[in-house]
């Protein structure tokens, strides 16, 4: 989606550094959906979500839940 690389973009010129969502992949269980649900919550409100936000895109967005914890730290990572 052209949306979701403008909003990448955006994130990674506001120094939002993205590239440390690759130490939360599970490798069990597969990729989580953080840049999807980043890129998408970007696009539609220019900022990034809170932890109670994000882990609730994470459910009703991708069907991928996570804790309000797991968010929170992907939040810190990345800031």
């Amino acid at each position: 989606m052209k949306e979701f690389e403008k909003a990448e973009r955006e994130m990674r010129e506001k120094g939002i550094k993205l590239d440390k969502l690759d130490a939360f992949i599970d490798q069990k269980n597969g990729p989580i959906m953080w840049l999807d649900a980043l890129c998408l919550f970007w696009w539609r409100n220019h900022r990034l979500p809170s932890p109670h936000v994000l882990a609730a895109e994470m459910f009703d967005e991708w069907d991928d839940p996570v804790s309000i914890d797991e968010a929170q730290r992907v939040l810190e990572a990345i800031a």
